[in-house]
């Protein structure tokens, strides 16, 4: 069950017996109490852009004239340098705070002072008690209500966590809480182009299978508007030279980057993706709202989409809320889909029920391109799932 102290953040490394233990995955959703029962929390990359956080700032940074950021940044690595960590604890401390109390008029003084600590000194920032401090900030108590006013403080606290735990082997699990309340939630910073690396390596912990060529080249039917953005990024990550003649040989696509696992301890894996089921469990029966939070809740399926209790809920939610006729969401129900599909590659109860109620999908005549890949996918993932894929070909009839 939930740990009671749960809001209580945990330092680097901490553990609470019973935070992953005793969940279990085997239904798609938890069984229902009364009254409703909060969603689990607290679970206890790195991006160098966070010189870049203060450029979208919507009000514009305010001076501060009683900080001088160089000084407060010289005093906190000098105290650093000298091993006086609790010095150095305090007034990074104080500094976050400061940010903290500014959210509606945000100090670019306060902003550079962190940004020049993180480049001289970022494991200033490992320090415990001033971790826990950044993970508050891109949790959804303060995200999600007071950081939405200048979502750059959230961003900024990723990038210096991103920096602080560049070398950590093991990560915080509080990060992989912190995601999920955000992605479930208002998006704030899981979104952010300057958050890339830092969000790919909290997903390290839930590494998926690439989509094959032929599939994402065929995903999009004839009805799929392509949007303006899509187009311009097609145009702009486009290989090869714009200056090379028509015929010049596009140049070959550089490997993808591989990433350590910043979670390699498989008995925590296991307790982590426990965790996970069964808090979207929560949040789907208790907090979910179809009209306002489908969108986001797809894309967080999709992040955890090769844990095999996400896939029962996954599926259940494709064939219950029929978001694939849904021309708002269609394009992100089909990736969904499509992810779902080539992830159910065991014979356990969650992927079998999974398979289930994805040919259970209403499917429309306009879908059969979509329905024969989305067979294709479930026959290569596992072929074992070739006698229910069969049984279905009635179903487009």
């Amino acid at each position: 069950m939930i740990d009671d102290q749960a809001d209580t953040l945990m330092p680097l490394g901490a553990s609470k017996r019973g935070r992953f233990h005793g969940h279990s995955s085997s239904a798609p959703f938890p069984k229902k109490s009364t009254p409703k029962d909060p969603p689990p929390r607290n679970i206890s990359a790195p991006s160098r852009r966070a010189d870049e956080v203060m450029e979208q700032s919507p009000q514009g940074p305010a001076d501060d004239d009683d900080l001088d950021a160089v000084a407060t940044a010289d005093s906190i690595v000098q105290a650093f340098d000298n091993a006086e960590t609790e010095t150095a604890e305090s007034l990074c401390s104080q500094l976050l705070d400061r940010m903290r109390q500014q959210i509606n008029k945000p100090s670019m003084k306060s902003f550079l002072a962190t940004m020049l600590i993180s480049k001289r000194r970022p494991l200033v920032f490992s320090i415990p008690v001033v971790q826990q401090q950044l993970v508050a900030i891109i949790r959804r108590d303060f995200c999600q209500t007071v950081a939405k006013r200048c979502p750059q403080l959230a961003v900024l606290a990723c990038c210096l966590l991103g920096r602080a735990l560049e070398h950590e082997a093991q990560w915080p699990l509080d990060l992989v809480e912190a995601f999920l309340e955000d992605s479930v939630g208002g998006r704030v910073w899981v979104d952010h182009p300057h958050t890339k690396e830092f969000v790919a390596n909290i997903l390290t912990a839930f590494p998926k299978i690439p989509l094959p060529e032929k599939v994402l080249d065929n995903s999009l039917g004839d009805d799929e508007v392509i949007e303006e953005d899509e187009v311009i990024d097609e145009v702009i990550d486009a290989p090869g030279d714009s200056s090379a003649p028509p015929s010049a040989p596009a140049a070959p696509a550089a490997p993808a980057k591989q990433r350590k696992s910043r979670f390699p301890v498989l008995e925590v894996l296991q307790q982590i993706q426990d965790f996970v089921v069964q808090y979207l469990g929560v949040h789907i029966r208790n907090y979910y709202n179809e009209a306002e939070q489908a969108k986001s809740l797809i894309l967080t399926l999709q992040s955890f989409i090769n844990v095999p209790g996400i896939r029962q809920i996954a599926a259940h939610q494709l064939q219950s809320a029929n978001w694939i006729q849904n021309p708002t969401l269609c394009k992100s129900a089909k990736q969904l889909l499509h992810d779902l599909a080539r992830h159910c590659t065991t014979n356990t109860e969650e992927d079998r029920t999974a398979v289930d109620s994805v040919l259970r999908i209403k499917w429309r005549a306009s879908f059969v391109s979509l329905f024969t890949e989305t067979l294709g996918l479930l026959v290569a993932a596992n072929k074992q799932n070739m006698r229910e894929c069969l049984s279905s070909a009635s179903i487009m009839r």
